[in-house]
């Protein structure tokens, strides 16, 4: 049986018109920390490259479940607080192992 680990996630967002950068940092740092299962959720604009930044802790047993789900989840919430957008897309830019149960 495979243990539970917990990983560190950062990831990109995509397509966000620069205009509601901000609120769509503001609303999606308050759904990530909303859902139990995320840890330390942060969400920051980088305005240089003109994306959104999240950094959070999951737990999976293993790193491409965790980065899967993640990915995934951060999508429908992305999608959840904002209404003008053509494209959106979620890069995975790192995962590491913070733990082990």
């Amino acid at each position: 049986m495979s243990t539970l680990h917990w990983y560190n996630l950062q990831l990109a967002i995509d397509g966000i018109v620069a205009e509601h950068a901000q609120q769509l940092v503001t609303d999606l740092q308050v759904e990530l920390l909303m859902r139990p299962h995320f840890r330390t959720p942060l969400v920051r604009w980088e305005g240089d490259s003109g994306r959104v930044i999240v950094d959070l802790e999951r737990e999976a047993r293993e790193q491409h479940t965790a980065a899967a789900t993640v990915a995934e989840e951060l999508l429908e919430a992305t999608c959840a607080v904002i209404d003008d957008f053509d494209v959106i897309r979620i890069e995975l830019l790192s995962v590491h192992l913070i733990s082990q149960q």
